[in-house]
């Protein structure tokens, strides 16, 4: 499925709400997140 984006939207726009968005979300994420994972050890 192809999101669309209705006629007259201003993309710059969305575009800057689109990354205002994303840095909120990387800035509450944990820092365990973004941790290399250790191998796996038998």
């Amino acid at each position: 499925m192809t999101p669309t984006v209705p006629p007259g939207t201003d993309l710059r726009r969305l575009k800057l709400l689109y990354e205002w968005a994303e840095q909120r979300y990387l800035k509450a994420l944990p820092l365990e997140d973004f941790m290399e994972s250790t191998p796996q050890s038998t």
